[in-house]
C-alpha cells in the first residue's frame, strides 16, 4: 500500500512540473530574516486551499519566493491536492494561443480542475489586454503567486 501511495505522489510531483523539489523544512530561514517563518508555517497548514484563497509572495529577487512557493506546492501534493507549477509568461502565452486555436474552454477547464496553481515570475510580465482578460476568467482556485519587487514593497 505504501509503495502505491509513493508512486502516486511521484506521479503527481512529475505532473505538477516543479522546477526543483524544494521543501519548507529545508528552506534557509536563518539566511532570509525578512521571511516571516510563522506566516509560512501557517500557510503550510494548507487552509488557503479549502478556502480558495490566493497567496501572493512579494519581495526582492533572491529572497526565496519561488522556493517557498514550491515548498507549499510540494506540501499540497503530499496531501493529495492537484497542483501545477508554471511560469507566468508560459501561462499567458498558452492562454493567448488558446484564443487562436479556440481551445480556451478546454484550457480553463484544465486549470479549474487544479486545487493549486503556482504562477511564478508574475511581476515580470507585460501583457496584451486579451491575455489579462482570459487570466481573470481562470482565477477560481487557490493560487500562490511569487511576485518580484517591482512595486516598492519589501519582505514576504
Amino acid at each position: 500500500m505504501a509503495r502505491t501511495a509513493g508512486r502516486r505522489l511521484e506521479w503527481r510531483i512529475r505532473r505538477a512540473n516543479l522546477p526543483e523539489r524544494w521543501s519548507l523544512e529545508t528552506f534557509p530561514f536563518a539566511r532570509q530574516p525578512g521571511v516571516n517563518r510563522k506566516q509560512i508555517r501557517a500557510f503550510a497548514e494548507l487552509e488557503f486551499i479549502a478556502k480558495a484563497e490566493n497567496i501572493v509572495l512579494v519581495g526582492k529577487t533572491g529572497v526565496g519566493k519561488t522556493g517557498l512557493s514550491c515548498g507549499l506546492l510540494l506540501k499540497a501534493l503530499e496531501n493529495g491536492y492537484r497542483c501545477q507549477f508554471i511560469r507566468a509568461q508560459d501561462l499567458f502565452d498558452e492562454m493567448y494561443a488558446s484564443l487562436a486555436d479556440r481551445s480556451t474552454r478546454q484550457l480553463l477547464k484544465r486549470l479549474a480542475r487544479l486545487d493549486v496553481l503556482l504562477i511564478d515570475e508574475f511581476g515580470y510580465l507585460t501583457l496584451k489586454p486579451e491575455q489579462s482578460n482570459i487570466f481573470l476568467q481562470a482565477d477560481g482556485g487557490a493560487v500562490p503567486l511569487p511576485f518580484h519587487d517591482h512595486y516598492n514593497q519589501s519582505g514576504l
